[in-house]
């Protein structure tokens, strides 16, 4: 499995090189999401202010 940065990264050249639809992307940016969510969740539960 790429590492996340690697994600990013191709669908970032994907976009740039050719205007890609965004059909090839949908697998790196349910990644990035998923990625996006799990973090969120994390701080939120972590990080709380008294």
């Amino acid at each position: 499995m790429p590492c996340l940065l690697a994600y990013l990264a191709d669908a970032l050249r994907q976009i740039m090189a050719g205007a890609a639809p965004l059909h090839p992307l949908t697998t790196g940016l349910l990644v990035l999401v998923v990625w996006l969510v799990i973090c969120a969740v994390l701080a939120v539960k972590f990080l709380r202010r008294e």
